[in-house]
Protein backbone atom coordinates (compact mmCIF):
# COMPACT_ATOMS: atom_id res chain seq x y z
CA UNK A 1 0.00 0.00 0.00
CA UNK A 2 1.33 3.56 -1.24
CA UNK A 3 0.18 6.99 -0.57
CA UNK A 4 2.10 9.61 -2.87
CA UNK A 5 1.99 13.17 -3.80
CA UNK A 6 3.65 15.87 -5.76
CA UNK A 7 3.47 19.20 -7.01
CA UNK A 8 4.05 19.93 -10.68
CA UNK A 9 4.14 23.58 -11.89
CA UNK A 10 1.74 24.71 -14.64
CA UNK A 11 4.10 26.46 -17.07
CA UNK A 12 1.23 27.46 -19.73
CA UNK A 13 1.73 30.70 -21.29
CA UNK A 14 -1.61 32.01 -21.07
CA UNK A 15 -1.62 31.51 -16.98
CA UNK A 16 -0.05 34.55 -14.95
CA UNK A 17 3.01 33.65 -13.67
CA UNK A 18 2.23 33.59 -9.85
CA UNK A 19 3.44 29.64 -9.69
CA UNK A 20 0.41 28.01 -10.83
CA UNK A 21 0.44 24.44 -10.34
CA UNK A 22 -0.85 20.74 -10.30
CA UNK A 23 -1.47 18.79 -6.47
CA UNK A 24 -1.56 15.68 -6.76
CA UNK A 25 -2.65 13.08 -3.94
CA UNK A 26 -2.36 9.53 -5.00
CA UNK A 27 -2.98 5.84 -2.96
CA UNK A 28 -2.34 3.16 -4.42
CA UNK A 29 -1.96 -0.69 -3.81
CA UNK A 30 0.22 -3.54 -5.47
CA UNK A 31 1.27 -7.42 -5.39
CA UNK A 32 4.84 -8.13 -6.36
CA UNK A 33 6.19 -11.38 -7.41
CA UNK A 34 9.70 -12.14 -6.43
CA UNK A 35 12.63 -14.64 -8.71
CA UNK A 36 12.33 -17.71 -6.68
CA UNK A 37 15.00 -18.72 -4.39
CA UNK A 38 17.04 -15.65 -4.23
CA UNK A 39 17.08 -14.13 -0.85
CA UNK A 40 20.33 -11.71 -0.79
CA UNK A 41 19.20 -10.27 -4.27
CA UNK A 42 15.77 -10.18 -5.02
CA UNK A 43 14.22 -8.74 -8.35
CA UNK A 44 10.43 -8.10 -8.88
CA UNK A 45 7.88 -7.21 -11.44
CA UNK A 46 4.58 -5.84 -9.82
CA UNK A 47 1.38 -4.64 -10.61
CA UNK A 48 -1.73 -2.84 -8.90
CA UNK A 49 -4.86 -0.31 -8.56
CA UNK A 50 -4.49 3.19 -7.40
CA UNK A 51 -6.48 6.54 -7.59
CA UNK A 52 -5.30 10.03 -7.37
CA UNK A 53 -7.07 13.57 -6.66
CA UNK A 54 -5.35 16.50 -8.62
CA UNK A 55 -5.69 20.17 -7.28
CA UNK A 56 -5.46 22.92 -9.60
CA UNK A 57 -4.07 26.15 -7.76
CA UNK A 58 -6.96 28.98 -8.23
CA UNK A 59 -5.52 31.21 -11.08
CA UNK A 60 -4.98 28.05 -13.15
CA UNK A 61 -9.12 27.85 -13.44
CA UNK A 62 -10.86 27.57 -15.80
CA UNK A 63 -7.93 26.29 -18.31
CA UNK A 64 -7.26 23.60 -15.63
CA UNK A 65 -9.61 21.86 -13.20
CA UNK A 66 -9.89 19.66 -10.38
CA UNK A 67 -10.01 15.60 -11.56
CA UNK A 68 -10.14 12.30 -10.02
CA UNK A 69 -7.61 9.90 -11.76
CA UNK A 70 -7.72 6.21 -12.07
CA UNK A 71 -4.73 4.51 -12.35
CA UNK A 72 -2.83 0.93 -12.59
CA UNK A 73 0.95 1.19 -11.65
CA UNK A 74 3.31 -0.98 -13.20
CA UNK A 75 6.66 -1.63 -11.37
CA UNK A 76 10.46 -3.40 -11.61
CA UNK A 77 12.87 -3.33 -9.57
CA UNK A 78 15.62 -4.96 -7.04
CA UNK A 79 15.54 -5.58 -2.86
CA UNK A 80 18.79 -6.42 -1.74
CA UNK A 81 18.72 -8.33 2.04
CA UNK A 82 22.12 -8.19 3.79
CA UNK A 83 20.86 -10.42 6.56
CA UNK A 84 22.74 -8.00 8.75
CA UNK A 85 19.64 -6.11 9.23
CA UNK A 86 20.33 -3.77 6.43
CA UNK A 87 17.82 -4.07 3.29
CA UNK A 88 17.90 -1.35 -0.01
CA UNK A 89 15.91 -1.50 -2.88
CA UNK A 90 15.65 0.48 -6.36
CA UNK A 91 12.25 0.46 -8.31
CA UNK A 92 10.58 2.35 -11.49
CA UNK A 93 7.16 2.47 -11.86
CA UNK A 94 5.24 3.61 -14.70
CA UNK A 95 1.30 4.70 -13.61
CA UNK A 96 -1.05 4.39 -16.79
CA UNK A 97 -3.85 6.92 -16.03
CA UNK A 98 -7.18 6.98 -17.01
CA UNK A 99 -10.20 9.33 -16.63
CA UNK A 100 -7.88 12.51 -16.89
CA UNK A 101 -10.24 15.50 -17.62
CA UNK A 102 -7.93 18.22 -15.70
CA UNK A 103 -6.48 19.36 -18.38
CA UNK A 104 -9.19 18.93 -21.15
CA UNK A 105 -9.55 23.32 -22.15
CA UNK A 106 -5.76 23.35 -21.93
CA UNK A 107 -4.92 22.41 -25.94
CA UNK A 108 -8.35 22.39 -28.46
CA UNK A 109 -8.07 19.09 -30.14
CA UNK A 110 -5.20 16.94 -27.88
CA UNK A 111 -6.00 14.27 -25.71
CA UNK A 112 -4.90 15.05 -22.46
CA UNK A 113 -4.40 11.32 -21.29
CA UNK A 114 -0.73 10.34 -20.44
CA UNK A 115 1.12 8.16 -17.21
CA UNK A 116 3.51 9.35 -14.89
CA UNK A 117 7.01 8.12 -14.73
CA UNK A 118 8.78 7.66 -11.17
CA UNK A 119 11.68 5.68 -9.49
CA UNK A 120 12.80 5.07 -6.10
CA UNK A 121 15.84 4.32 -4.36
CA UNK A 122 15.40 3.05 -0.72
CA UNK A 123 17.42 2.13 2.29
CA UNK A 124 16.28 0.35 5.36
CA UNK A 125 16.99 -1.27 8.58
CA UNK A 126 15.74 -3.53 11.31
CA UNK A 127 17.16 -3.74 15.08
Amino acid sequence: LAYNGARTPLTDPSLPATGEAAWRHGVSAMAKVYAPRMETIRPFAGIGLGAAYINITDNAEPRFQNDYVAEIPLGAGVELNTGAGISAGLRAMYRFQAGEEFAENAVTGESPEGGLLSAGLTLGGSF
